[in-house]
């Protein structure tokens, strides 16, 4: 039984072959190992989900996006993304993409690991550090050995495993041990920045550009271009990630509007429902990871 739910679909997604190696779906922890081979270039996202996500490239060329950076990573590239990190993946070479794949919950791990890792370790060069290769080497064998609560139990282990790891690397990590050329636009980065600092305050994109010193015009086509989506969706879409924090920390949705931005609970109510597919009363009633491709 697989608990991850998509809104939308990935996008020019053609490919003749593919290979599942091995897979196991569960209500903390989804993984799978893939292989596609002779795609056309395609486009994942841009999307964002509820919990974390290491994806480990044992083969191909992609272009990964998030929160206005962008990475070139190449064979042995492991993608770290947070939750609600609004990211977007490129498949840069046809021929092959295989790739080792992890969504799972926050508490599938101690806490405090998750909060050694530094925010701007997104991307990590595994070719110097074989160690972590080798804990997904070992995925296929137990996926061919065990089942159920068992097999959930090892890939728990393993996943806790590898971030143990990912804490060691991150005492040595710098920017330049990045897998592939790294960039950011200011303006972008200084958006977001921005935008994460004043969700609280009901700010428009008029007061966004004031900041920036930039036009409407500009500023849309700098945030289509790298993020795919306009401002004004993109900063609605980070309060009502904030929102539905509020609410699964029990805050009550009828006192979470203001604080998040939003006028009315009217308007609230309703953008909620559009973005998540179900109203904020049901926040605590979901089973699934949820995955929102805008």
């Amino acid at each position: 039984m697989c608990y991850f739910k998509a809104k939308g679909k990935t996008k020019g997604a053609n490919y003749l072959n593919k290979e599942v190696f091995s897979e196991f779906n569960s209500q903390r922890l989804v993984y799978n190992h893939i292989k596609y081979t002779e795609m056309d270039h395609f486009v994942i996202g841009p999307q964002v989900h509820d919990v974390f996500e290491i994806l480990y490239l044992k083969q191909g060329d992609l272009t990964y996006q998030v929160e206005g950076k962008t990475y070139h990573i190449n064979k042995n590239g492991l993608i770290i993304t947070r939750p609600d990190a609004i990211h977007i993946i490129h498949i840069n070479n046809p021929k092959v993409y295989e790739r080792h794949d992890f969504l799972f919950e926050n508490r599938v791990v101690f806490e405090s690991i998750l909060k050694k890792l530094p925010e701007e370790m997104n991307v990590i060069n595994l070719n110097e550090y074989p160690q972590v290769i080798e804990i997904f080497t070992k995925m296929d064998y137990y996926c061919s050995h065990f089942e159920g609560d068992e097999l959930k139990k090892i890939l728990a282990d393993l996943v806790e495993e590898i971030m143990y790891n990912l804490v060691i690397v991150s005492n040595r990590f710098s920017g330049s041990q990045s897998n592939g050329n790294y960039s950011a636009n200011p303006v972008i980065a200084a958006a977001i920045e921005y935008i994460d600092n004043n969700l609280s305050s009901n700010f428009g994109i008029d007061d966004l550009c004031q900041e920036l010193f930039v036009s409407k015009s500009y500023l849309h086509q700098l945030f289509t271009r790298h993020l795919q989506i306009s401002p004004q969706k993109y900063v609605n879409s980070k309060r009502l990630l904030m929102a539905q924090k509020e609410i699964r920390a029990f805050a009550k949705p009828t006192e979470v509007f203001a604080k998040c931005g939003f006028l009315d609970y009217s308007s609230f109510y309703r953008a909620y429902k559009k973005f998540f597919g179900y109203p904020p009363s049901e926040e605590h009633n979901r089973k699934i990871f949820r995955v929102i491709d805008f």
